[in-house]
């Protein structure tokens, strides 16, 4: 990944996690996550949405929601529980702890495939992975 992908990545805070639940539809949630060595996590609860219904691994993430930056980044990939994340959580949002307790679970997800879209600039550039 490029390393303007893996900054981006690094300094943005918010994304979309999309899942898919049980009965085929999807559900997405608006998310603060932190990105580590291709990865991205985040923190929820264990009676989610996003968590009780996390049937199948498949997940999509959108990081980029910005109308002053015009870059966003789609990937598609993995999700699952896992029981990392939570140094990683606190380490870029210390306050979370006030909304953690012993139903907090972290979500890893892996990606398999993404897409860096730069709309502001000239030509629009456009990066994928294969």
């Amino acid at each position: 990944m490029d390393q303007k992908i893996i900054d981006f990545l690094t300094k943005e805070r918010m994304a979309a996690l999309s899942i898919c639940l049980s009965d085929g539809t999807p559900h997405t949630s608006a998310m603060h996550f932190v990105y580590n060595n291709g990865t991205i996590y985040f923190s929820t609860h264990n009676t989610s949405k996003k968590a009780t219904g996390l049937t199948t691994s498949k997940a999509s993430v959108t990081v980029g929601f910005s109308e002053q930056n015009w870059v966003t980044v789609q990937l598609d990939g993995t999700a699952e529980i896992t029981t990392d994340g939570k140094d990683l959580i606190l380490g870029k949002y210390p306050e979370s702890i006030k909304f953690m307790d012993a139903n907090t679970i972290f979500l890893k997800f892996t990606p398999v495939w993404w897409r860096y879209s730069d709309f502001k600039s000239t030509p629009p550039i456009f990066l994928a992975s294969e």
